[in-house]
């Protein structure tokens, strides 16, 4: 897969590129942004499942199963 870099770099127009690629980068800063919240989020979720699987009055689910564990994003594949 290309890099920001590289697709930007193929744009004949340099002031274009550089606004796009800046464009470019703040999305994946956002969406870096987002996934790290998103991943302590999880955690959370986790830490919270784990609680209510050992307390003894709650034994009708095993609740990990039905959260954090099935939620975990993909990796970014967008790269500068």
């Amino acid at each position: 897969m290309a890099s920001i870099s590289q697709r930007t770099g193929a744009i004949s127009d340099k002031s274009d590129a550089r606004e796009v690629r800046a464009l470019i980068e703040n999305v994946l800063a956002d969406n870096t942004a987002l996934r790290t919240a998103l991943i302590a989020t999880l955690e959370k979720i986790d830490v919270l499942t784990a609680k209510l699987n050992a307390d003894a009055g709650v034994t009708d689910t095993n609740y990990a199963v039905n959260f954090a564990s099935t939620l975990t994003p993909a990796a970014l594949t967008l790269t500068a």
